[in-house]
């Protein structure tokens, strides 16, 4: 179960337990771990990350996984991304489902699917689609390669077949509607348009910003309220300002960006800037200054932050039917209890959610930003260097050379990459310095998961050895070769046991568990790859028992993965 907690209003129509509007947040429970979440107008859509199903709540309802098994390493959903009537969303490949409306992301008349149906588009293109962004008529899709691509009315994006960004580009006003994607720009880094925007935001490699659409602020930069439609250079910022921008936030008659640790700019209309009055060019919102950002997300006129120490804080406008001040708060959630949130947003509600990565994610995101253990110094990150050296196929001192070029902002986002293998919506970041190392394979399939079961079989590369007692009375040992630093990103007990000996000088280390070989093998692969594997001579009952209290013993993050992991072979023979 996972934790959502809802405010504004149609959310009745969304989730059936909810009755009529809610101003303050009201707390609900959705079955299985979460992995995206978007909001509509006329919808509310998210993932299940177990199993890739996707759910559909609202007008269009919809239930069922997006492939013919429900294996969580069959390309997981990285993205889904929602407008007035159509949803997107983006696999980790780089694989595009539709569902609803198909009108706005799709060469097609054929009107509302009752079901997710693949997007072929891309699938011809020499580069594949990394993130994605809907709005009211409009969807965007960004290519590994910065190409920009758009589809849906010519109003909002001023598309032209033949020119890029390089000068103003007047629109087609005969055309109203683009029924296949169109090449906007190339070489764009990041991009957003939102739930209900008329007006689109993008940066290019130059780092230089630019805006298209109809809307009061929607052309930044041009203190004109007019209908003009045509791409526009936003020249509001300083070279150094453009060069920090990590996220794009763009709302209905408002846009913000994440500028640097702190920075939260803003621009548009005072009723939802978080200023409380109107300004036309982005400065930075005062209230967030000593506030490290980790996430900022718009709906119309409401704006949600996330701070990098999972506090929450919110501005925007009450007609919209949620509680939130014109300028920036903080935002106490009921029955709150430390879980690590998630932001997701609709055109009139918000929705926040208990985010639930992988057992195997979470704690190699933990051991890096523990920073203990750690043998190496990349500018003033600590680093684990035998797991950079497995993860960028390379010598720490081509890793190192390669990285200090990069900010402290660009190299703790890749760092992040390294140690959990999640592509985020700075993936083309990701991608371009991933590109600079000798790694032969592509980069969405260099999953962790992916990589360490790899490591698992490569019995040459293991670093250490585990001793299991064979029987009580000897002093006889069998030996298991393992990796050191899996079992220190995923064992309480290990970290507690490897801090009291001398590692320059020890290889090897005693399990007291009492645990046979077999069973202890199985748990190994489980640190590996989150999954258990049975041979036909293990008895399931047995391997069940034993491991019963591993958790507890072994000193395991995620109780419910394991435990969920551990029953389900009860049916394996």
């Amino acid at each position: 179960m996972t934790k959502v907690w809802v405010s504004g209003l149609n959310i009745a129509s969304k989730f059936p337990s909810i009755k009529g509007n809610v101003k303050g947040f009201s707390l609900i429970t959705v079955e299985g771990c979460l992995g995206q979440m978007s909001g509509s107008n006329k919808n509310l859509v998210y993932s299940t990350q177990n199993d890739n199903v996707f759910h559909a709540f609202g007008k269009f309802k919809y239930e069922g996984c997006l492939y013919e098994t429900k294996n969580p390493n069959e390309d997981p959903i990285i993205k889904i991304a929602s407008g007035f009537y159509h949803n997107i969303i983006l696999t980790q490949s780089g694989r595009l489902f539709g569902f609803a409306d198909s009108g706005f992301y799709q060469a097609t008349k054929q009107g509302v699917f009752s079901k997710p149906f693949e997007i072929d588009f891309f699938k011809e293109k020499p580069s594949q689609v990394i993130d994605i962004s809907c709005s009211e008529m409009q969807s965007l899709f960004l290519c590994e390669n910065g190409d920009l691509y758009g589809v849906g009315k010519n109003t909002y994006l001023q598309l032209d077949v033949n020119k890029y960004t390089t000068k103003d580009n007047k629109s087609k006003p005969h055309v109203t509607c683009y029924e296949s994607p169109v090449l906007m720009s190339k070489n764009v880094k990041m991009m957003q348009m939102g739930y209900v925007s008329r007006h689109t935001i993008y940066q290019t490699t130059d780092n230089e910003l630019w805006c298209c659409g109809s809307n009061t602020v929607g052309q930044l930069g041009l203190n004109s309220k007019s209908a003009d439609k045509h791409t526009t250079k936003i020249t509001l910022l300083t070279d150094k300002e453009k060069e920090k921008i990590r996220k794009i936030i763009v709302g209905f008659q408002m846009s913000l960006l994440l500028i640097g640790e702190c920075g939260l700019y803003t621009c548009g209309d005072a009723i939802g800037n978080g200023l409380d009055t109107e300004t036309l060019k982005f400065v930075p919102i005062p209230f967030f200054q000593d506030i490290p950002i980790q996430d900022v997300l718009c709906g119309s006129y409401n704006t949600l932050v996330l701070s990098t120490q999972n506090e929450l804080y919110g501005f925007g406008h009450h007609e919209f039917g949620m509680e939130l001040p014109r300028k920036p708060a903080k935002i106490e959630l009921p029955d709150y209890d430390n879980e690590i949130l998630a932001l997701s947003m609709g055109v009139d509600n918000l929705l926040i959610f208990a985010m639930s990565n992988s057992s195997l994610i979470n704690d190699f995101l933990n051991f890096y930003e523990a920073h203990e253990f750690t043998d190496y110094k990349i500018k003033n990150f600590k680093v684990h260097k035998s797991f950079l050296e497995f993860r960028l196929n390379s010598p720490i001192g081509k890793i190192d050379e390669i990285l200090k070029e990069y900010t402290k902002e660009e190299l703790d986002l890749f760092l992040k990459w390294v140690y959990s293998g999640k592509i985020t919506a700075q993936g083309k970041l990701i991608s371009q310095i991933y590109q600079k190392f000798e790694i032969d394979i592509p980069m969405r399939e260099k999953s962790l998961q992916n990589d360490l079961l790899k490591l698992y079989k490569d019995d040459n590369s293991k670093d250490f050895t585990l001793l299991v007692k064979e029987e009580e009375e000897e002093e006889s040992f069998d030996e298991i070769p393992i990796h050191k630093f899996v079992f220190l990103a995923r064992s309480g007990l290990f970290r507690e046991m490897f801090k009291n000996i001398n590692q320059n000088e020890i290889d090897q280390i005693k399990d007291y568990s009492g645990k046979s070989i077999e069973s202890l093998e199985i748990l190994i692969r489980f640190f590996y790859a989150d999954t258990f594997e049975l041979t036909a001579d293990d008895d399931p009952e047995l391997i069940v028992e034993e491991l019963d209290d591993a958790v507890e013993y072994y000193q395991l993050n995620e109780i419910s993965t394991f435990k969920k992991v551990l029953n389900s072979i009860k049916t394996e023979k």
